[in-house]
């Protein structure tokens, strides 16, 4: 299970979210909100990030590296024209 945890300086209250798709917000001046996507990533926003302090969960994500297979050669459709008997 993914957990955030942030702190807003503005109020020094602390956001905790532990579920994707619900977020929590402190209700100060400062309208901090903390969300986990469906991906548990993290998303913070306020109206003044520098009062924002991330405690716990929240960071730059590590890039996943997935080796795909070479993408085959793709052969464009050639579309005929049609012949039609004018009458």
């Amino acid at each position: 299970m993914k957990m955030a945890k942030i702190r807003c300086n503005a109020c020094s209250t602390d956001i905790e979210v532990t579920q994707a798709n619900k977020s929590k917000s402190c209700g100060c001046d400062n309208h901090t909100l903390l969300r986990l996507d469906r991906n548990s990533v993290p998303i913070v926003s306020g109206n003044d990030l520098s009062l924002i302090i991330g405690i716990d969960g929240v960071g730059k994500q590590k890039e996943k590296r997935v080796d795909k297979p070479p993408m085959p050669e793709y052969n464009k459709r050639i579309p005929r024209k049609l012949d039609f008997e004018i009458r």
